[in-house]
């Protein structure tokens, strides 16, 4: 039997006409997701677009970041493929991504990006699988991601951050749960998957970027060695 397709979006109310886009292609798409969660983070009472897919909404007044996308999880059926879509994602070419992302993820993990474990940009054909997956299209059995907020909490209480807050590298903390499972997240490369653009102010990684000149941090994924420290997943300390 063909396991329910989630898909969860998080989206801030500046990239509305991205977001727009999204949901659009959404509908579009070969395989279409069974519901559509909309993580509308600081939108308070505006109204979020129209979709013509199933929709549940979570909503925030103030934003806490893009990582608060996978508390939708305690609302998804483990049995469940949760699909992690960005709401600057363009991808208008691929009306099979939701399709080809549960395809290749077959019961473990699939994502368009990331990191392999040599260390290389997972965004070309390689062979490999990702030690890391971009959220920005990352497929997912929603029971396996029972542990992650006890990771969440084990990182934090080691290194005084939150991986699922403001500015928290959510990925990495998608990732180490998957990888103490024994998930592997295989990459389902697909070329015509793009961003969209004049979308990035305000971004999570500009602010985060920001942040770290700021502090005088060398590594832009300096949480992720933390990650790395505190649980022994092995993300390749190389990466910079």
């Amino acid at each position: 039997m063909t396991p329910p397709v989630h898909v969860v979006v998080p989206t801030v109310p500046w990239r509305r006409a991205s977001f727009r886009q999204v949901l659009h292609n959404l509908a579009a798409q070969t395989r279409k997701p069974d519901l559509v969660h909309l993580v509308l983070d600081g939108y308070g009472d505006l109204p979020a677009p129209l979709c013509a897919l199933p929709v549940v909404e979570h909503r925030t007044a103030r934003c806490v970041g893009p990582g608060g996308r996978w508390r939708v999880v305690r609302e998804v059926p483990p049995e469940a493929v949760l699909v992690s879509i960005d709401d600057d994602l363009n991808f208008a070419l691929v009306p099979d991504l939701i399709e080809t992302l549960v395809r290749v993820a077959d019961g473990q993990a699939a994502a368009c990006y990331g990191t392999t474990l040599t260390g290389r940009p997972g965004n070309t054909p390689s062979g490999e699988d990702l030690v890391c997956g971009g959220a920005s299209s990352l497929a997912v059995r929603a029971g396996d991601l029972g542990g992650l907020q006890a990771l969440v909490d084990e990182v934090r209480a080691a290194e005084k951050f939150d991986l699922l807050g403001d500015m928290g590298d959510d990925e990495a903390a998608v990732a180490a749960c998957l990888w103490r499972r024994g998930v592997k997240i295989h990459h389902a490369f697909m070329p015509y998957v793009t961003f969209a653009e004049d979308v990035q102010s305000g971004s999570q990684t500009q602010k985060r970027r920001v942040a770290d000149a700021t502090a005088g941090r060398r590594s832009f994924f300096w949480q992720r060695e933390a990650v790395a420290r505190v649980t022994g997943w092995p993300w390749p300390m190389k990466t910079t």
